[in-house]
């Protein structure tokens, strides 16, 4: 399974317990051996327990097995906690934990591992084998938490199997459900990618969440330097007055650079429509102050400077190169 979620994996210490800690989509993005390292001092170290959170779409079974044999040195007991989702690589982790929570609004899905290759005949049945044998581990897992043998195979051989937490309890996969927990954006992404069939949008939370408009009015009023008590009204009529203080300059810059010959009239046209930098940098910037050096731009039109950066990057990077052999030199 291909995502774009990002995967993290940690093991930190939490009075006399390893914390786990696993999200995205499975695969070792992160290194694997500095995971087995935190896991082998916390274990030298004298901790036994380890609790593991998960929330994944799945990803690479290899993988998930490996992270299996690494939390499987813990010699005491491991208790595992998934988020809203625990699908696919992820579930097979949940199911080697001796107790397994999710809220419940989560969903837990498993199925058979799937894999692609390529190469010659010996290449791919030398995969095919390894696949199988993956299969095989992945099977013996489940089956030896389900309840319901018999259920259990019948799903098994029809693809993905979507269970809410009720469902995957009294399936047995885990073995508690817990209250509702909020779902974000990424979590939600999380779904989707791995072809859920009911992606939850939203869920309720405990937390009635903050009012956004309020919430974005107080933060343009910060920007703006004004009052944060300010009236949606005053609000409006204070952009409105910004805005036309904007339209102002740029006509007074369009029409002077026309006058003086520098922009023709199809010109003043086009550049009315861009920011007032960008207009400030290609009347002057690029007609004028050719003599001035790079300092001298930052302190005399550092918005110029920023467009020179977009505009004419060359330029940009000899002053700029200029000025750091000038450093050098003092």
């Amino acid at each position: 399974m291909e995502t774009k979620i990002p995967f993290n994996i940690a093991a930190t210490k939490q009075g006399a317990t390893a914390m786990i800690r696993i999200t995205g989509s499975i695969g070792w993005q992160t290194n694997a051996e500095i995971f087995r390292n935190e896991v082998d001092k916390l274990i030298s170290g004298g901790v036994r327990d380890a609790h593991v959170y998960i929330n994944t779409p799945g990803g690479s079974v290899f993988d998930a097995n490996e992270i299996v044999n690494i939390i499987s040195k813990f010699p005491g007991r491991v208790t595992g906690e998934g988020g809203a989702l625990v699908a696919s690589a992820g579930s097979y982790i949940a199911v080697h934990c001796h107790t397994f929570s999710m809220p419940s609004n989560g969903q837990f899905m498993i199925h058979k591992p799937t894999g692609i290759t390529k190469g010659k005949t010996s290449e791919i049945e030398t995969y095919l084998k390894l696949m199988r044998d993956i299969e095989k581990l992945y099977f013996e897992a489940y089956m030896a938490k389900a309840k319901n043998k018999a259920d259990f195979i019948n799903k098994w051989d029809l693809g993905d199997y979507w269970m809410t937490a009720v469902e995957a309890k009294q399936a047995g996969f885990i073995t508690e459900v817990n209250q509702v927990v909020n779902i974000d954006n990424e979590t939600v992404a999380m779904f989707a990618s791995c072809n859920c069939p009911n992606v939850p949008l939203s869920l309720p939370t405990s937390k009635q969440p903050e009012n956004k408009q309020t919430g974005l009015k107080a933060a343009i009023a910060a920007l703006l330097d004004l009052q944060d008590n300010i009236t949606e009204a005053g609000l409006v009529r204070h952009i409105a007055a910004l805005k036309k203080d904007v339209a102002d300059v740029k006509t007074t810059l369009l029409e002077d650079a026309y006058k003086a010959g520098r922009i023709t009239e199809t010109e003043k046209g086009i550049y009315s429509k861009l920011p007032v930098s960008s207009i400030h940098y290609i009347i002057m910037g690029s007609i004028e102050n050719r003599d001035w050096t790079f300092d001298h731009w930052q302190k005399q039109n550092p918005e110029g400077l920023s467009e020179m950066r977009k505009n004419e990057p060359q330029r940009f990077q000899t002053l700029l190169d200029e000025h750091v052999n000038k450093l050098k030199i003092r």
